[in-house]
């Protein structure tokens, strides 16, 4: 397997229709940061959406008459809810042809094994990027900034403070990441606003440009950078374009939490904005296996079926994320 400089990505064949990665990318695949990932050993999972106003209630009121009994508090979950985990497979057939002709007998096995990894983590991909579009956030969760994050109308860190501060007091949960569209980076960095800073306040952020040519970090914020590449035409000229970079996702900033970039493992019930549960009673979410087609006498093919077993995402806490729209 190919793996990118951050280790989380796959690099797929560049021939592989509507799949188009870089081989230098930093940010590439953000559906495993954004959208925690539970393993569960059954089809279906339930779990409880917790009503946060309830837990965030005055627990300082517990004074009690002697001999009274302790103060009942309410329960926090509200609604049970049922996921199913979807299942969706591929197959990429070669031939012994292939293998006489290929540097090494393993090369057309790697390749196949490589094209259904991508393909499949394309797809959750896109699942999880439609989510984040600001069309679907409710009118509280979004707004528009307070200028374009270019030139002289920068105004990112009053933008971007805000939005720290509205997830906080809605959640309770301080921020950890921002995700920003790839290609509003350079003008960004070429604004008034940073350009013009005499007080070096984003001297961690111009560190990360200067070392690896991408922002890092801002306001104590990861910076994500979804460089997943897609084009929408199966066949004929390419006019690729960057999975997150995408209709208004193009112009949108996202500030919010994800229990993974926090340093652990998802439980399935804590916050998290979007989560996914995945069945991994059969081997690893994105399974490749090799076996013979049952004419292989007849046709020497090879066939290599994958197959990942996801829950398609689910919101599960709309306070732990807000869209900064028109940057």
């Amino acid at each position: 397997m190919a793996y990118g400089p951050n280790q989380r990505q796959l690099n797929p064949d560049p021939l592989l229709t509507n799949v188009l990665v870089e081989n230098a990318n930093v940010g590439g695949w953000l559906g495993p940061m954004l959208s925690a990932i539970k393993p569960v050993g059954r089809d279906f999972v339930r779990y409880g959406k917790k009503d946060t106003k309830t837990l965030l209630s005055n627990f300082r009121s517990t004074l009690r008459a002697p001999g009274s009994r302790a103060n009942l508090l309410p329960r926090t979950v509200i609604e049970w809810l049922t996921s199913l985990v979807t299942e969706d497979a591929v197959r990429v057939e070669y031939t012994e042809e292939d293998v006489a002709e290929a540097v090494s007998v393993a090369q057309p096995r790697v390749d196949a094994a490589r094209q259904i990894a991508n393909i499949l983590m394309f797809g959750q991909e896109l699942a999880v990027a439609e989510l984040f579009k600001p069309a679907g956030f409710a009118a509280a969760n979004k707004t528009a900034a307070s200028g374009l994050w270019a030139g002289s109308t920068a105004k990112s860190l009053y933008d971007v403070e805000s939005a720290k501060a509205v997830v906080a007091e809605r959640s309770g949960v301080e921020p950890n990441y921002i995700r920003i569209p790839r290609k509003k980076i350079a003008a960004w960095i070429g604004s008034d606003e940073i350009q013009k800073n005499p007080q070096g306040v984003y001297s961690e952020m111009m560190r990360g440009v200067l070392a690896g040519g991408l922002p890092q970090t801002f306001l104590g914020l990861k910076i994500l950078i979804g460089t997943v590449r897609n084009d929408t035409t199966a066949t004929g000229a390419l006019s690729p374009s960057f999975i997150w970079d995408r209709d208004t996702l193009a112009n949108t900033v996202h500030v919010g939490y994800s229990p993974t970039l926090a340093g652990g493992a998802w439980d399935g019930d804590s916050p998290a904005f979007v989560g996914q549960f995945e069945n991994q009673m059969r081997g690893t979410a994105f399974a490749a296996n090799e076996y013979l087609s049952p004419h292989f006498q007849e046709d020497g093919v090879h066939i290599v079926h994958g197959n990942v077993r996801r829950s398609a995402p689910q919101v599960f806490n709309a306070e732990l994320c807000f869209a900064i729209t028109g940057v």
